[in-house]
């Protein structure tokens, strides 16, 4: 590949400017440039310290698109149980909460027992 001949000094402030270009002309607003900085200087953060970004990104991507589809449900059952008329709804709702679980067990329990 002919980019992995570029010296990394180069290139780097290149794909940074090109970032910059691209997040201002999107709305012509300083504002999006900002939120991009803050953004990366969190994900360089996140990176550092060990958390996956992935999960983030999807957030961020996703999110939007949810909240739609969240509100269209709640426009036509306005009380919240067309989550759970389906038995799908169950099966999910359950293991959800059994990620959960596990996640807050192994956080938590596991280390105080691992000290003794």
């Amino acid at each position: 590949m002919q980019t992995l001949k570029v010296p990394q000094s180069i290139l780097v402030p290149s794909i940074a400017l090109i970032c910059f270009i691209a997040s201002f002309s999107a709305r012509n607003n300083v504002f999006d440039v900002i939120v991009m900085v803050v953004a990366g200087i969190a994900t360089f953060l996140m990176e550092k310290r060990g958390f996956p970004t992935i999960p983030l990104v999807l957030g961020a991507i996703l999110s939007s698109m949810i909240e739609v589809k969240f509100r269209g449900a709640l426009q036509i059952d306005s009380t919240g149980l067309i989550f759970f008329k389906k038995p799908i709804s169950g099966v999910l709702l359950v293991l959800t909460i059994i990620i959960v679980v596990n996640a807050i067990y192994k956080q938590f329990v596991l280390p105080l027992y691992k000290k003794v």
